[in-house]
């Protein structure tokens, strides 16, 4: 990612138009990259169109399409000198294999965007972790700490999307259809969302809304009419749900004991949720249920990851031309 000037043109008038295009990835940290590219294949027969290693962030990574969503597995370059020093370094000593960030693409705004979030007093970093301080970049990371999670946020990704590409350059695996007609877990087009746990939900509201345009379009309460969760869109594709987790003996809940705001997990909506299980146990991955239609793998044959699978639609998700609402959200694992 490059950390050059915006290109962003002056405005006419008092403030930029913002759009946000797609997910570009989901980054996941792994101790081993061949090993959790391995698991991935075996898993999700992903397409694969990228490997390299980047001196700027020290690191390996390799990415490739899961139905309409990019993942990028990483790994610290640890055999090269100083790489224990990287940003990517220090995420995974303190908290291991874990997924670290959600990146987007600005589609135009950037420098609108900067602005919001020098006003909001968030921090932000070139790759390499470089604090930015006066320029517009035409790519950053923010302090997740300011945002309630890691965000990467790039004008461009220096690469072609393969979901935008013909299907026959990808011999129609690259499309979001093969994994729903063909791969064994049936994973629905456009019916992922990803979930990220947070301490204060409202302040991780108010930042999704103010900075990145997002529209609120589900709040899930319990029993006791106290707000759990809040599911929010925004750009093209992404759903996101604010969980404020319950304490107690749950994932979720570990995941804010032990790393602060964090993406927690993805959830994928499928065909036939005993399917998908009845596939994923012929993985060796072991399951557990959340309810009738929904369940989750074990992060610990996972790469650390959590990632959950669901026959249930986020309600008001515009995605959908015809949403069912559920009780509750997508499959979950607090």
């Amino acid at each position: 990612m490059s950390s050059g000037a915006s290109s962003d043109p002056q405005p006419t008038g008092s403030t930029y138009v913002v759009k946000f295009g797609r997910i570009m990835h989901i980054i996941h940290v792994a101790d081993d990259l061949k090993q959790a590219d391995r698991w991935y294949d075996r898993l999700f027969s992903p397409v694969r169109f990228l490997s390299n290693y980047n001196e700027t962030e020290r690191r390996d990574a390799s990415l490739f399409v899961v139905s309409d969503l990019i993942f990028e597995t990483l790994t610290p370059a640890y055999r090269i000198p100083g790489a224990e020093t990287s940003p990517v370094a220090r995420f995974h000593k303190l908290y291991g294999q874990h997924f670290h960030s959600i990146a987007w693409k600005v589609e135009c705004g950037m420098s609108e965007i900067v602005q919001r979030m020098r006003e909001q007093q968030i921090r932000i970093f070139a790759g390499g972790g470089r604090e930015l301080t006066g320029e517009t970049p035409v790519g950053l990371f923010t302090h997740p700490r300011d945002t309630h999670g890691l965000w990467e946020l790039a004008e461009f990704s220096g690469m072609a999307d393969p979901r935008d590409l013909p299907d026959r350059y990808w011999s129609g695996r690259a499309q979001p259809e093969y994994w729903y007609d063909e791969h064994p877990l049936g994973i629905v087009p456009g019916g992922f969302h990803v979930s990220v746990v947070v301490s204060d939900l409202e302040a991780a509201k108010r930042v999704y809304t103010r900075v990145l345009d997002a529209k609120i379009i589900h709040e899930r309460v319990g029993d006791d009419r106290e707000l759990l969760s809040a599911f929010v869109f925004l750009g093209r594709d992404s759903v996101i749900e604010l969980i404020r987790p319950k304490p107690g003996d749950t994932l979720a809940a570990s995941d804010l004991v032990r790393g602060g705001d964090i993406v927690h997990s993805v959830t994928f909506q499928v065909r036939n949720v005993t399917a998908a299980e009845s596939f994923v146990s012929q993985c060796g991955i072991r399951t557990k249920r959340v309810d009738e239609e929904s369940f989750f793998m074990y992060p610990e044959d996972c790469h650390g990851a959590v990632m959950c699978f669901t026959t249930k639609t986020v309600p008001n998700d515009p995605r959908c031309a015809a949403p069912s609402v559920p009780s509750e959200g997508g499959g979950r694992s607090g």
